[in-house]
């Protein structure tokens, strides 16, 4: 017998047979618990908007016409001056393709100054409008999204004294900004609304025009 084969005999007597001969038992696999499944985010349902606005009158078609009338019939300093109020807003997120909403504003100025400066021709506008916004953002907001409303609109003025009022129906195209996170924020909007027109005995205020409107918005 060779020295080769005495040393591993002596290893094999010194480790004992259950150490010197392979395992038959295969080592236990340690299974890895699966990832734990992210929770759905819920999405906003609904929206409130709270603007101040201001209307560019001079951009209205009839604000030249206006100011010769205005001038015709006695009236001093007739301008087709910018209309300043407000607007609140809600609409529903969860439709398709669209939010649909509802709005309500109120807005007036005062147009012209007859012979005493206490005689003006004031004019007030409150209106009701449903509208749709195309949410092609996917809810992210600093994404314009063009808007469309239709309404109907009480005009009301005071003409040396004497107040009436009439309806008046119009349509609102622009683009809303949402400047802030998905749920809280500044809205932007920048659109153009066009008033049905109606000829009357007189001068008639333009009410139509660019309107820019800034103001919080919060989702919930």
């Amino acid at each position: 017998m060779t020295a080769r084969a005495l040393a591993l005999a002596a290893t094999a007597l010194t480790l004992g047979p259950a150490q010197a001969q392979p395992s038959a038992t295969p080592p236990l696999a340690i299974a890895a618990d699966p990832p734990a499944a992210r929770a759905p985010v819920a999405r906003p349902r609904l929206q409130l908007t709270l603007t101040g606005d201001l209307r560019v009158t001079q951009l209205d078609g009839g604000a030249d016409r206006f100011v010769d009338d205005a001038r015709a019939y006695g009236w001093r300093d007739a301008r087709a001056r910018p209309l300043l109020g407000g607007r609140l807003d809600a609409h529903y997120l969860l439709a398709p393709i669209v939010d649909v909403g509802v709005s309500a504003s109120w807005m007036a100025m005062s147009y012209a100054v007859g012979i005493d400066d206490s005689d003006r021709m004031r004019v007030g506008w409150r209106a009701l409008a449903v509208s749709a916004r195309l949410h092609w953002a996917g809810g992210r907001p600093f994404v314009p999204e063009p808007r469309v409303d239709l309404g109907v609109a009480d005009e009301r003025w005071s003409v040396h004294g004497t107040a009436d009022h009439r309806a008046r129906t119009f349509i609102r195209v622009g683009a809303d900004w949402r400047l802030g996170t998905r749920t809280a924020g500044v809205n932007l909007a920048v659109a153009y609304t066009l008033v049905a027109t109606e000829r009357v005995d007189g001068p008639s205020p333009p009410l139509g025009g660019l309107d820019l409107a800034v103001g919080p918005y919060l989702r919930f």
